[in-house]
């Protein structure tokens, strides 16, 4: 019991400080990478225990749940990934996947909203575009609903997220994810329901451009071609 109430007390405190500057994920990993007592406890329960400063059977106790601790604590670490997707996938489960009771159509969807996705947001709200963002980051998916944004929560690989967004409905579908890896797979996977006519991508590089023709895709901005389009406007 001791032992569950130290570990929960310092798992908060260590939470709540790292919080202020680190995302979710990274502060539930900090925070159970620490919630052990650790070895120093013990020395510091000894000069406690020779200077009669605690009672035999309240350091017994607490020698208990110190030792206990850093048992746990190999387990926790190695573990540590698959505990800490277990506890914010838990947190995530609780957003509701927020969508329009009625079917649409001939919206665009927008797959991401970090800044590039926040920036195709504002064009397409400026122009009087209907459109559906799917968003797989927490906090991005907050800052969205913060926005007052049509937002569904959950990864555009899974084919119920992309469902809900009624994908196939849609005239238009633009990838605004960053990391390429993730890029090539969620393509192949939306590929399935929706023509490669309606894709518009936008990656770094010309290699990447190569590797999404190979694909079968079309419509791709290059941000370093257009970064140099720009630029050459003030020459």
């Amino acid at each position: 019991m001791l032992f569950l109430v130290i570990v929960i007390v310092k798992f908060i405190i260590i939470y709540l400080i790292v919080k202020l500057k680190n995302n979710r994920k990274d502060t539930v990993k900090t925070a159970l990478s620490l919630i052990q007592v650790g070895e120093f406890s013990l020395v510091i329960l000894e000069l406690a225990r020779v200077n009669s400063l605690i009672a035999p059977p309240y350091g017994q106790i607490m020698i208990v749940t110190i030792v206990f601790s850093m048992m746990l604590t190999p387990l926790i670490l190695k573990n540590l990934s698959p505990l800490t997707d277990f506890i914010v996938k838990k947190d995530s489960d609780e957003v509701e996947h927020k969508l329009l009771t009625a079917p649409i159509e001939n919206h665009v969807v927008v797959l991401g909203y970090g800044e590039f996705g926040q920036n195709v947001v504002s064009k397409l709200k400026a122009d009087g575009e209907f459109y559906i963002i799917v968003e797989n980051n927490i906090e991005q998916y907050h800052l969205a609903k913060e926005n007052h944004e049509s937002v569904i929560f959950g990864n555009a690989e899974n084919k119920i997220i992309l469902k809900k967004a009624y994908i196939i409905k849609a005239k238009k579908v633009i990838v605004a994810i960053d990391n390429p890896k993730k890029l090539y797979q969620l393509i192949q996977e939306i590929q399935k329901v929706v023509h490669h006519n309606k894709i518009v991508i936008k990656v770094h590089a010309i290699r990447e451009k190569k590797a999404l023709i190979e694909l079968g895709i079309s419509n791709i901005i290059v941000e370093n071609e257009e970064s140099s389009r720009a630029m050459l406007e003030y020459v």
